[in-house]
């Protein structure tokens, strides 16, 4: 089956650089009718002072032409995305998004000879609200005894609903490539978030299963960032990401009543039961933040990541081992705390004898 990739952020920033070229010719067309406008002569200068006219209408007709291009390919490459979000099933529902103040600003050129670009965002005094309500019947087609498709009941709920906001003093983010090299960081001052959920569901996964579910989350971080940079190929490259929060503090609850399928941890039996059953918790830490660094070699992943905490307290551990790699983490608490964890990921080798 053919095969093509659309590179959107690539169609972006070709975009971006046809609009400083339109904006190039605009200019030049202003220098060029104010130079008319201060000729004052007649004979060939006369003649001269149409051409110039002439030059500065043409020069502003493709200026038109080529920020007219640069919309265009800024829509195409914005309609892709929405198409392939779409396709893939990640579509979000309609949201609302506001800023007392925002900006971008993008540059592409040659450093020392090198293809470079870089783009930088922010906003100040922003925020965003979303909510959605997928509630009502859900039909599937399955295959029948006598082999046809036939339309059955997948789900039935009353309700399903989800709302999130987030507030935030201000936030920005930045990246940028020079060859081989990229890197990309973004910040939030004070930022406090929401979200909460819930549903009603009768019906689900083809059976009855009347169910009741809720849960609210809550956060406040007065600052956190993170940055990453890599250097070389997709298949053989130098890593590293590093992320923290100062002053930060989180709170969920969440509960259910109805049908729960449970399975005993020493037979394995699975079994129907019916109650209700809840979670709480709450976290504040002064500082946390985590680094993590690697590398790729013929297309094998290598990290490793450490985490630190300040304030809170906790333990856990955990690993597992698949056919495409092996991960692990290992964490203590108790007023600083310490983590670990690493992760090899060989599903993408690619032995350097085969082409």
């Amino acid at each position: 089956m053919p095969e093509f990739t659309v590179e959107t952020q690539s169609l972006k920033r070709n975009a971006s650089q046809l609009k400083g070229h339109a904006g190039i010719l605009g200019h030049a067309a202003g220098e060029i009718n104010s130079l008319k406008n201060q000729m004052h002569f007649s004979g060939s200068f006369a003649q001269i002072k149409s051409s110039l006219g002439r030059i500065a209408t043409a020069l502003g007709s493709e200026k038109s032409k080529v920020d007219a291009l640069g919309n265009a390919l800024g829509q195409i490459a914005s309609r892709y995305e929405s198409a392939e979000r779409e396709i893939a099933g990640t579509q979000k529902k309609p949201g609302v998004s506001i800023a007392w103040l925002s900006g971008m600003v993008a540059a592409s050129g040659k450093i020392f000879g090198v293809e470079s670009h870089g783009e930088a965002k922010g906003d100040i005094l922003g925020g965003s609200f979303q909510a959605s309500n997928d509630s009502g019947l859900k039909w599937k087609y399955v295959t029948g005894k006598n082999g046809k498709r036939i339309k059955v009941l997948d789900s039935a709920s009353l309700v399903d609903a989800k709302v999130s906001g987030e507030a935030h003093l201000a936030k920005g983010s930045a990246k940028g490539k020079i060859g081989p090299a990229e890197g990309e960081a973004e910040a939030k001052i004070a930022t406090v978030a929401a979200s909460g959920k819930l549903s009603m569901t009768l019906f689900k996964n083809g059976k009855l299963d009347p169910r009741l579910e809720a849960g609210v989350e809550a956060s406040a971080t007065a600052l956190e960032g993170s940055a990453k940079g890599s250097i070389g190929s997709k298949d053989n490259n130098v890593h590293g990401r590093a992320e923290g929060k100062l002053a930060s503090a989180a709170a969920s609850a969440k509960g259910s009543a109805g049908r729960f399928t449970v399975e005993d941890k020493t037979t394995g039996e699975k079994k129907t039961i019916i109650g209700v059953k809840g979670e709480a918790k709450a976290e504040a830490y002064l500082a946390q933040g985590k680094a993590s660094g690697g590398f790729s070699l013929f297309g094998v992943k290598i990290d490793v990541g450490v985490t630190g905490k300040a304030g809170g307290a906790g333990v856990s551990a955990g690993g597992e081992l698949t056919t495409g790699g092996a991960s692990g983490s290992i964490g203590a608490g108790l007023g600083v705390g310490v983590g670990f964890d690493f992760s090899i990921d060989w599903s993408g080798f690619k032995p350097p004898w085969k082409k």
